[in-house]
């Protein structure tokens, strides 16, 4: 009777691909909705450290519009902020930042409508005059 000896390394490999394959099969497409959200000037340079707050309503910069919990955030250095949420929904973004200088303060702000859809990301451009 003759044995044969398989390697250990023989088996592994086989079983690696498997278990490769099988996880990324079983991967689901992401159902999450994004926004990516640029705030710039009125020359289309970045502003950094505008405030950014998402609202029900209020297609105005008015007092009257309701922020959604926990959308406030701040620009970085390009000027982004960014978004995520699992489901269709239009919010409108508000943008403003406070400009000082010799001459006093001012605060320049801007509106967009942000269409949030599922597994999509969104790119929109805030101008703040």
């Amino acid at each position: 009777m003759k044995h044969t000896k398989i390697k250990l390394s023989t088996v592994k490999l086989p079983f690696l691909f498997f278990a490769l394959l099988l996880g990324y099969s079983c991967q689901k497409e992401s159902t999450e909705a994004t926004a990516e959200l640029t705030i710039v000037n009125t020359k289309n340079q970045a502003v950094s450290g505008a405030t950014v707050v998402l609202s029900l309503d209020g297609t105005n910069l008015s007092s009257t519009a309701k922020p959604i919990a926990d959308s406030l955030k701040i620009s970085d250095a390009a000027g982004m902020v960014k978004y995520q949420y699992n489901y269709n929904v239009i919010y409108t973004a508000t943008a403003s930042k406070i400009i000082t200088d010799s001459l006093g303060s001012d605060t320049i702000k801007g509106i967009a409508r942000i269409k949030f859809e599922e597994g999509k990301t969104t790119k929109e451009t805030i101008v703040l005059q």
